[in-house]
């Protein structure tokens, strides 16, 4: 097409005139948003700056700062024993300063009530104290009473059942067989077993480190030390049936036998107790128990090797060994008609024998740990037993069964000791408590407490000679667990079927 000369051509691209919409990409909106939000943190950091101008440094590094950070340990109380438990009391006592009262429970069966005061809101004279210490501690009182700070190891009644002796690590506590009060708290050693004298005026304890300590009761005294077994412990001591001497066991493989005499010290006139050692009888193995037969025939010794030696009384001739324990025969006793012997062992099994030929009458799976201690009942072939497992099970050694058992304890029981009519027995364990057992009018039906025993193992899950029971499901249950129950009584499997042979 032709144009006029000068004229301009029409360019391409919208009229300038003409308004037009403006578009904006996804990134460009992004980078708005971004830019928008910095400015918002900006001016936020600007504001609390600004609002934390006036505050100390610490305080504006608050948010950086743990709670360890603000606690102080204001003061350190201490105790004469690890802490068991503790308690604050709510009640602010009154006074000048502030201060608050704890009470502790103490490892060693004490309480002691401490009192913590802050000196710098108190009076004039607290206040210059609080100079040099603002807060401090004392010691209100504290409640020790008569009690063992140790776990008990041996208990002792004497003849006339008067008196209990208890002896722990470092303490002999003398007690009223009656009211249970507390007479006398001797320091000793490391107390392993304890003996009264004839007569009560005395107490002989048996050490770790293998002496003998004689202390007189009148004058709350240590009369004389005596060596029984050099460098070894003296585990156990046996009083003598005619009251005149006793008898060791102790860890170097040896029995010492001791008499009672009268001595005059050197510059006195009035005479004393004395011991007097007499014989000494070499084993081949560590002595952990002994006792005498109440007619005074026999002497029998638990050794560490689980065999139980027995020697004629006069003249320590050897008279039978009795073996069956596979571990360390750990106590024994005899009972009063000299027939019969029973022994505990860390095998977990009381053995009953007879002396006349040393055969061993039955074998019970007495306890679930440890056997530490066995005592006939005086005129009876009753025993009772204590273990590690915190219980004592009471027996008849005629009928080889378990007639009760006796719960209580919180620790392992390491010591019985039982009154000479039989009424009463005293159990001492590891959780430092003595607990008192008496007998009752109430009587005991050995088939009720059979069936209660097994309604609790099987409610635990174990029967009572620990093995694992097996709780019948489905339709059929009642009839395995009758079933059940009439095998653990006694009644001997069903028909067609064949019961396993004991020895």
């Amino acid at each position: 097409r032709g144009s006029a000369p000068g004229a301009r051509l029409p360019q391409e691209g919208p009229d300038p005139a003409t308004p037009t919409a403006t578009t904006t990409t996804a990134a460009e909106v992004t980078k708005k948003e971004g830019a928008e939000e910095a400015e918002e943190e900006e001016e936020e950091q600007d504001a609390h700056l600004a609002n934390t101008a006036w505050a100390t440094p610490q305080a504006q590094d608050a948010e950086r700062v743990s709670p360890a950070d603000w606690l102080v340990n204001a003061c350190m109380i201490h105790t004469n024993a690890k802490i068991a438990a503790m308690d604050v009391s709510p009640v602010t006592p009154a006074g000048p300063a502030p201060c608050i009262d704890i009470l502790l429970a103490l490892a060693n069966n004490a309480l002691e009530t401490h009192r913590v005061t802050d000196h710098a809101a108190g009076s004039a004279d607290e206040q210059q104290l609080a100079a040099v210490d603002r807060i401090t501690p004392h010691t209100l009182a504290t409640v020790a009473g008569d009690a063992h700070r140790n776990a008990i190891r041996a208990v002792s009644i004497s003849a006339d059942d008067a008196l209990l002796a208890t002896a722990s690590n470092g303490q002999l506590q003398v007690w009223n067989s009656h009211t249970f009060r507390g007479l006398r708290s001797l320091p000793t050693g490391y107390a392993l077993c304890a003996a009264f004298v004839p007569g009560n005026a005395y107490v002989i304890v048996g050490t770790k480190t293998g002496t003998l300590e004689l202390w007189s009761l009148g004058s709350s005294t240590l009369i004389e030390t005596f060596t029984a077994h050099k460098d070894a412990p003296v585990w156990s001591i046996a009083l003598r049936p005619d009251q005149k001497g006793f008898c060791t066991a102790g860890g170097n493989h040896d029995m010492t036998f001791w008499d009672f005499t009268l001595v005059t010290p050197e510059g006195e006139s009035a005479q004393r107790l004395s011991l007097q050692h007499t014989r000494t009888l070499k084993l081949n193995e560590s002595v952990l128990c002994c006792a005498y037969s109440p007619d005074m025939r026999l002497v029998a010794a638990g050794l560490l090797d689980g065999t139980i030696q027995i020697f004629f009384e006069d003249s320590l001739k050897w008279a039978m060994s009795l073996y069956g324990h596979k571990l360390p025969v750990t106590t024994l006793d005899i009972s009063s008609d000299s027939n019969v012997l029973i022994s505990g062992s860390s095998d977990k099994n009381v053995r009953i024998w007879g002396l006349d030929f040393g055969d061993c009458k039955r074998s019970l799976f007495a306890h679930n740990e440890a056997v530490t201690s066995v005592r006939f009942v005086p005129d009876t072939h009753y025993f009772f037993s204590a273990g590690k497992d915190r219980m004592i099970k009471y027996w008849d050694a005629d009928r080889f069964e378990q007639v009760t058992e006796l719960e209580g304890h919180h620790a392992e029981v390491s010591s019985l000791a039982l009154t000479s009519d039989g009424s009463t027995l005293i159990s001492a364990s590891a959780d430092r408590s003595l607990r008192v057992w008496t007998r009752t009018d109430e009587q005991l039906f050995i088939e009720e407490e059979r069936e209660a025993r097994l309604e609790k193992a099987l409610e635990e899950g174990t029967t009572g000679e620990g093995s694992i029971v097996t709780q019948p499901k489905g339709p059929t249950a009642p009839v395995a667990r009758a079933t059940h129950e009439s095998l653990e009584a006694g009644g001997g499997p069903p028909r067609g079927s064949s019961a396993p042979s004991s020895r």
